[in-house]
Formats: C-alpha cells, sequence, structure tokens
C-alpha cells in the first residue's frame, strides 16, 4: 500500500522534526541553567563582600557615636 508508505514516512519525519525541537529546547535549557548558576556564584561574592562591609560601617558609626557622646559630655562637664 502506497499510501500507508506514505504517511510512516511522513510520521517518521514529523517525528524527527520534534525530536530535533526537543534536543534544541534542552540545549537552550542548558545554557540557561549554566547562565544563572554563574550568575549565582557572582550574586553570592557580591552579598558577601556587603554584608562584611555593613559590619565594618555599623561597627564605625557605633564607636564614633559613642566618641561623639563622650566629647559632649565632657564639653559640657557631665560624668561619664
Amino acid at each position: 500500500m502506497p499510501h500507508d508508505e506514505d504517511l510512516i514516512r511522513n510520521h517518521s519525519f514529523m517525528l524527527g522534526e520534534i525530536n530535533g525541537s526537543l534536543k534544541a529546547l534542552h540545549a537552550g535549557q542548558e545554557r540557561v541553567l549554566s547562565a544563572v548558576q554563574s550568575v549565582d556564584g557572582r550574586l553570592r561574592t557580591v552579598e558577601s563582600k556587603s554584608i562584611r562591609n555593613g559590619l565594618l560601617a555599623g561597627g564605625a558609626m557605633s564607636v564614633a557615636t559613642l566618641l561623639l557622646k563622650e566629647s559632649v559630655k565632657s564639653a559640657l562637664g557631665l560624668k561619664s
């Protein structure tokens, strides 16, 4: 039956196209995953530095506030 052979050939061709499309989608997902992992690593580095800088700035402000408080008390002649 020539019609059945054409139908089988057509279905085989369509299945091949679907398979190729799925492989392309999978490759695209792999590229996106790689990019996301790269960004995630850089973000972790930036977050770590931000935490450290925030802690240092907070500590410096605490010391500066304490020194300012004590100098004002001293200027006003108040006890510590």
